[in-house]
């Protein structure tokens, strides 16, 4: 019987080197599709879509130019940049990615609902089985798969 001793060590550092980089990268296209999503109007959540409209009252505030620099669609949340700047992306362990929001209104506007008629306009997948979108998902994914082939050549 013969006996082969193979060095899998290389592999194992590019496999960490792979899982190191891959959750960082992961974090940043998580956190530029996000944003696009909803600047775009639309929710990042799976099966929710665009977001409602804002109310007639708010979108007649805006009209008058009560408030600088926004437009009443698409409904974008942003009205002085705080909440998409509050937007937090942190790797926890080897595997795992850490997201919300550090200001009060995105729990009032993906949870509580905003304004009069407590519109729930969803911007993370909180919820016991939601997810991201697949447009998401797919960049995420395709991203991954960009920093494989420089790690795997």
């Amino acid at each position: 019987m013969s006996k082969v001793r193979v060095d899998l060590s290389q592999a194992v550092r590019d496999l960490n080197k792979f899982s190191n980089a891959g959750i960082r990268q992961a974090a940043v296209e998580l956190e530029k599709q996000i944003i696009k999503e909803i600047e775009g109007g639309r929710s990042p959540v799976k099966a929710k879509g665009r977001f409602q409209r804002y109310s007639d009252s708010y979108r007649q505030q805006i009209r008058k130019n009560r408030f600088s620099n926004k437009r009443p669609s698409p409904v974008n949340l942003r009205l002085t940049g705080k909440l998409m700047k509050s937007l937090f992306i942190k790797a926890v362990g080897t595997n795992k990615i850490r997201i919300g929001f550090d200001n009060f209104l995105a729990d009032i506007h993906n949870r509580q609902g905003a304004g009069k008629s407590k519109t729930v306009r969803r911007m993370l997948p909180t919820e016991i089985g939601e997810t991201f979108t697949d447009n998401i998902f797919k960049a995420v994914l395709a991203r991954l798969n960009k920093i494989a082939g420089r790690v795997f050549r």
